[in-house]
């Protein structure tokens, strides 16, 4: 996230991810907005789907992960099953993660067209409001934030830097 001289009260955001994890069931499914450049931010869904490592003949299991240049929350099955592989219980489990992406996307984020600024921001970027990042580390001019509800004694670990390999873009991570 990017203070801008675009907005006082909001940042540009170059890069937000969010993943509903279903550890137990080895599915977990993202919402990742990213950077890309031009003033171009890439909106994108992946399903992650854990691999044991007896099925995989690896020595460790790990996490299967399909991209999409699309917000799986508003996709037809169709887009969803051919584009990610989801089907049955998947895709029924998987529409019900993706709602819960796109609550916590409009929880945190506006829309450029949905702030009133005196100059137009860009109806296609996505902002989060100054309020937000009181918990924010500040780091080379952008802002980092890591919230995570979940259980850390998870069996079945997801890194985001893993996860956000696989989109193309510009997004950095500090711990």
């Amino acid at each position: 996230m990017t203070p801008t001289d675009q907005s006082q009260e909001y940042y540009y955001v170059n890069g937000f991810l969010v993943i509903s994890i279903d550890a137990p069931a080895g599915w977990a499914f993202a919402d990742h907005l990213k950077y890309q450049g031009g003033g171009n931010q890439g909106e994108y869904t992946e399903v992650l789907e854990w691999m044991e490592p007896a099925d995989t003949g690896e020595e460790e299991g790990y996490w299967d992960i399909r991209a999409k240049d699309f917000f799986g929350v508003d996709n037809s099955d169709d887009e969803l099953g051919v584009g990610l592989g989801l089907n049955g219980d998947s895709l029924t489990q998987g529409r019900e993660h993706f709602r819960i992406c796109a609550q916590v996307r409009q929880e945190w984020l506006t829309r450029g067209d949905e702030i009133e600024e005196p100059e137009e921001l860009p109806m296609d970027s996505y902002w989060i409001h100054k309020d937000k990042l009181e918990e924010a580390e500040e780091d080379q001019g952008g802002y980092w934030l890591s919230v995570d509800p979940a259980d850390e004694s998870n069996e079945r670990p997801v890194d985001i830097e893993y996860v956000s390999e696989d989109v193309p873009g510009n997004m950095r991570f500090y711990r």
